[in-house]
């Protein structure tokens, strides 16, 4: 297990899925069922993973939101008083705030300049920039980063963010459902925009929602569909993820047009998806992270769901 693993574990342990009740929608679909599918290709965050936080629906309220996580985060791996002797007039919280935004910012400007029109970025990097600038001002790594290479202290640090700037958690019945799919013969696979802490997460998510009967989440999926953004510094709604997904399927013998890709934004998942010839299964379990972008009257999916265990009833491997 990797250092960053270890720690996961123990966040996990210590701090459980925060589950929370959500409203779902109904949204308008062609057919109410679909025979002949092979694969079924998940989007994660907002399909999968509920990660979505009451404050996110106000950009005050989510600003102050993160920016009490950089605090913790600064708190925690004992950064403080080196963003106080960096910029006196602003709170380390703040600071760490504006660094990791800006760097982002200045890593995709970068890519955009180099033609890329949907770059992702790998997180930890960003970290990494921000460790190498602390430890210029007299940081020295301590408690769970104490001795560790920075590029392995850069993704514990990532993580411990992340894990506390995100609602965690799989939505209800998703083990269930992944689990009646792959009974059915179907192959499962995952394109998300997502970094390199998303797959460790799901492991431990499978593993609450299948009383550690599921440790790893390629028991369930197959390695040769998954496609993470941060892995090639592209992002949904680019072509690219598609166009890896349709050269392993066309490898596996399986037409786009049995192909069914499950999200919950019209545009990066479900338009996209149609574009490239998949068929389209629109998850609306969450009303607040169901991303319609003005689009709803123009675009019907071929399905449409709010509750994952009506998923299998929607979705054959034979004929309707």
């Amino acid at each position: 297990m990797s250092v960053v693993a270890e720690f996961a574990a123990l966040l996990h342990r210590d701090y459980p899925s925060r589950a929370r009740r959500t409203s779902s929608m109904e949204f308008q679909a062609k057919t109410e069922r679909l025979g002949d599918i092979q694969a079924v290709i998940f989007d994660v965050y907002g399909t999968l993973v509920d990660y979505w936080q009451n404050a996110f629906n106000d950009e005050e309220e989510k600003g102050a939101l993160l920016r009490s996580v950089f605090t913790q985060t600064s708190d925690f791996f004992h950064f403080t008083p080196f963003l106080e002797k960096i910029n006196p007039s602003m709170s380390p919280g703040e600071t760490l705030f504006d660094f990791y935004h800006n760097l982002i910012g200045m890593k995709h400007e970068e890519a955009r300049k180099k033609g890329k029109d949907f770059p992702e970025i790998e997180i930890d990097e960003i970290w990494h920039v921000i460790l190498s600038i602390l430890e210029n001002n007299g940081y020295v790594p301590t408690g769970y980063i104490e001795d560790l290479p920075r590029n392995e202290a850069a993704r514990i640090v990532a993580y411990y963010y992340n894990f506390f700037a995100l609602n965690r958690g799989f939505f209800p019945e998703v083990f269930a459902t992944l689990q009646a799919l792959r009974q059915d013969n179907i192959s499962l696979g995952i394109l998300s925009n997502a970094q390199f802490y998303t797959p460790i997460d799901m492991n431990h998510f499978l593993r609450e929602q299948s009383n550690n009967t599921v440790v790893d989440l390629y028991e369930l999926f197959d390695l040769d569909l998954c496609f993470y953004s941060y892995q090639y510094g592209i992002a949904k709604p680019g072509e690219f993820l598609y166009t890896r997904l349709l050269s392993a399927l066309k490898s596996m013998e399986i037409a786009p047009s049995q192909t069914l890709f499950v999200g919950n934004d019209l545009e990066l998942d479900m338009m996209s998806a149609r574009e490239v010839g998949l068929r389209t299964a629109f998850f609306t379990g969450n009303k607040e992270s169901t991303f319609l972008h003005g689009r709803g009257e123009e675009f019907v999916p071929d399905l449409s769901f709010s509750h994952f265990s009506q998923l299998p009833e929607k979705v054959s491997f034979h004929g309707v």
